[in-house]
């Protein structure tokens, strides 16, 4: 749409590798299987931005009501966003800025 740079926010859980035992829980499997899902709908979304911020969430409930995971997330946001500052200013900037 004519955007110069285009960052994404991946707000989703990294979908890794889990311990089989994981799969003993109530849930868990349906849990896995969007969390796989979600994954491959993102995958070419972020294949086409030039800077991915991707906070660690893990463990936040997709559609938590709770305050602390709201929390948590916001906090996770700040930290990642912090994080990608560097590579956000170079490719804006170039090397010439400081």
């Amino acid at each position: 749409m004519g955007a110069d740079i285009v960052i994404a926010v991946d707000v989703d859980e990294r979908f890794q590798p889990i311990d089989e035992d994981s799969f003993r829980a109530l849930g868990s499997v349906s849990h896995r299987v969007m969390t796989l899902h979600l994954s491959k709908v993102d995958e070419g979304q972020l294949k086409a931005a030039d800077i991915v911020i991707h906070p660690e969430v893990n463990g936040i409930g997709l559609i938590s009501t709770k305050s602390k995971d709201a929390r948590a997330a916001i906090v996770a946001g700040e930290e990642a966003a912090t994080q990608a500052l560097p590579v956000i200013k170079e490719r804006i900037f170039g090397s010439a800025h400081e």
